[in-house]
């Protein structure tokens, strides 16, 4: 059911099957790309795909609109690309900054200082930019997440508005002509759109809010915001309902209806009726492994309906292990499992260990509770180094540039006595830092990474070494260059080394696709766009036989977002994680299960577990805590030794007692649970330790 209003209509294309304008004028249009794809409602060969080099869509538009008029331009358009692109552009020649009307993605005003401050979407007329004649908002990535994006630009008198997905998002004073009588170029101009496009409708008229809707709403009345089909949940968690409606066509009273895995009767949710009652909250207590779909109709006219698509009850859940851990908060540590124990390798922890706030501390545990701190290593302090597990010892390659752009290697078989194997990596120049480093059989891969702070200057050279003293340089990878991701996913059964998504930080761009290799020298495009957004300073493992992505920094911000794939193909999203957002903390897989711990400002520890394999269900503080006793207790315990400060949380990090210069503790006023003692010892250490009381 179309619902573009027809009143000052100027132009229409669908692009489905064809680059034609059914609008009532019939202008002429001119496309470079005749590849069409999926549009976004899944409709095979309904929208154009541009490639965003030459590709481009030129409509006739000289002498209709904009010039003094009111206007409204709307288009669908997904885009992965970090890079600037254009939207709409209206100018005789990508060099004229004299008469023009331009809309663009991911770019920044030419005068802007800070590079980290790149706009999402960036609107200027008759001129640069650089002055009053520009509309900019958003973050760079913010509309190029791979996801189908609404974009309107209208104007009314002399007030310029952006849309963004139906809603209002910003707008400017813009009086007087805006651009020339020139044709629209849509997908081309400075730069090019990498993307598809869907249904570009023209008006020479201001739309007001209820006909955007319409443009929002047409053909789909009716829409699922969430849960999506991406979407996991641990057993007992609650998806949150959310769905938008078109108030013009769709009545005020809905059913929502569910199904289980994709057979049996639609029945009703307990929903009460009303379409505005979201979001509406649904638990998932279902079996684990149940796919969920639901359904919402218009009860005035059942044809209005629309299917979330199936989301599943996860057998992998989140556990708290620790809210406090003995160190000071700090990230781009190193966090490695080697010998029965994790290692816990450096880090970057503001205001400490100044000037540069990098150190080379040691410390391990058994059980991610109780840690022990060795002596610092010999290795200069740093963060976001190379960590890894290789040939049954942990190594440490290379290091940041607060440490002085380091390009060492050092290797330890204990975690104690650390032997230097180079102090340079022969024939690697320039040095480079945010690299990754993985081991694939007995080989040592060192890819990617960035020569200057805030430089142009990413890598895609790969180096191999088997020793870690002898490197060989293989073929320049074929992804763009990139760095800022942390541990490195490799599936050691398969002898498969992924990389997923990261960024350049001299200009704070990512990327979400998906690459593997088995040797380093060949690698295969899995995924140009993965369901999650383009992002770096994230975590990835390999876990459980999935590949996992977690957190890191999306459209310029911190996420706490957890997803999990079995090829790089298919991805769930496990939602709802419990920790805070966080990037550049550290992960690593330890007895059956996932752990994550530390990042910005943080020092608490987490871990995922499968619970459908039985050794998930048990604690995981397999090992007596030599210190407290007893434990479990119903009331009071010892310390063993007299502290000068202790502190009593529970799971959730909730602080709720604290005593000072004791050796006892009496836990009788808790609650039977699971409880976290942060004691800080005499000689000034710290330590945690996990007390049931019974």
């Amino acid at each position: 059911m179309g619902q573009v209003p027809s009143a000052g209509l100027v132009c229409h294309l669908t692009f489905d099957g064809s680059v034609t304008d059914i609008g009532p004028l019939g202008l002429g249009v001119a496309s470079s790309s005749s590849v069409h794809a999926p549009d976004r409602n899944d409709v095979v060969g309904a929208s154009l795909h541009l490639e965003g080099v030459s590709d481009s869509i030129r409509v006739a538009l000289a002498g209709l609109v904009p010039a003094d008029q009111a206007f409204t331009f709307s288009i669908w358009y997904r885009s992965a690309s970090p890079e600037q692109q254009s939207l709409f552009c209206r100018r005789t020649t990508p060099e004229d900054t004299i008469s023009n009307l331009h809309f663009a993605l991911n770019t920044n005003v030419p005068t802007q200082p800070v590079l980290e401050l790149h706009y999402g979407t960036f609107i200027h007329w008759n001129g640069s930019g650089a002055g009053q004649n520009a509309l900019a908002e958003g973050v760079s990535g913010r509309f190029t997440d791979g996801r189908w994006h609404h974009h309107v630009l209208q104007r009314s008198s002399d007030t310029l508005r952006i849309w963004h997905d139906g809603d209002l998002y910003a707008e400017t004073v813009a009086p007087g002509s805006l651009g020339a009588a020139h044709d629209l170029l849509v997908g081309g101009g400075p730069y090019g759109l990498y993307g598809d496009v869907d249904d570009l409708v023209v008006h020479d008229r201001a739309l007001d809010h209820s006909e955007i809707q319409q443009l929002y709403h047409d053909r789909v009345p009716l829409r699922f915001i969430a849960p999506e089909s991406t979407d996991a949940y641990a057993w007992g968690d609650t998806a949150w309902v959310n769905w938008r409606w078109d108030p013009v066509t769709v009545g005020d009273s809905i059913d929502l209806d569910l199904r289980l895995n994709g057979a049996g009767a639609w029945t009703p949710v307990g929903h009460p009726g009303l379409t505005a009652w979201t979001p509406y909250p649904l638990p998932m207590n279902m079996p684990v492994g149940t796919t969920v779909e639901l359904r919402i109709r218009d009860r005035s006219d059942t044809s209005r309906v629309a299917y979330s698509g199936g989301f599943v009850v996860s057998s992998y859940r989140w556990d708290p292990v620790s809210p406090v851990l003995p160190f000071t908060p700090r990230d781009g540590v190193g966090l490695l499992a080697h010998a029965g124990r994790m290692w816990a390798l450096g880090g970057w922890d503001p205001p400490y260990h100044p000037p540069h706030h990098t150190h080379s501390e040691v410390w391990s545990t058994m059980d991610g509770l109780n840690w022990t701190q060795h002596a610092d290593a010999p290795w200069p302090g740093r963060h976001v180094s190379g960590w890894l597990v290789h040939d049954s010892a942990l190594w440490v390659i290379g290091a940041d540039p607060q440490s002085g752009w380091l390009q060492d290697v050092w290797r330890s078989v204990d975690g104690v006595t650390w032997s230097q194997v180079t102090d340079s990596i022969q024939g690697m120049s320039p040095s480079r830092t945010m690299h990754q480093v993985a081991s694939i059989g007995d080989t040592i891969l060192h890819f990617g990474g960035q020569q200057i702070d805030y430089e142009p200057g990413n890598l895609q050279e790969v180096w191999m070494s088997v020793d870690g003293l002898g490197w060989q340089q293989l073929p320049d990878a074929p992804w763009p260059g990139r760095g800022m991701v942390l541990n490195t996913c490799v599936d050691t059964a398969g002898g498969t080394c992924w990389l997923l998504g990261g960024g350049r930080l001299w200009d704070r761009r990512c990327y979400n696709d998906v690459w593997k290799t088995t040797n380093g020298a060949d690698w295969e495009l899995v995924l140009a766009s993965a369901p999650w957004s383009p992002r770096y300073w994230h975590h990835v493992a390999w876990f459980d036989d999935h590949i996992w992505v977690v957190a890191g920094v999306a459209r310029q911000t911190d996420n706490a977002e957890t997803w999990y794939s079995p090829d790089g193909i298919s991805w769930r999203e496990l939602k709802n994680s419990p920790f805070l957002p966080r990037h550049a903390g550290s992960i690593c897989v330890f007895n059956d299960a996932l752990w994550l711990m530390a990042g910005i400002a943080s020092n608490d520890a987490w871990r995922l577990v499968n619970t459908s394999v039985p050794a998930a269900m048990e604690p995981h503080q397999r090992h007596p805590d030599p210190l407290i006793h007893p434990n479990p207790t119903d009331g009071p315990v010892d310390l063993g030794e007299r502290a000068r400060s202790v502190s009593v949380h529970d799971l959730a990090g909730r602080t709720l007692m604290v005593q000072r210069n004791v050796r006892t503790l009496d836990l009788s006023g808790l609650r039977v649970g699971c409880y976290v003692i942060v004691v800080d010892a005499l000689d000034g250490s710290r330590s945690s330790h996990r007390v049931v009381r019974r």
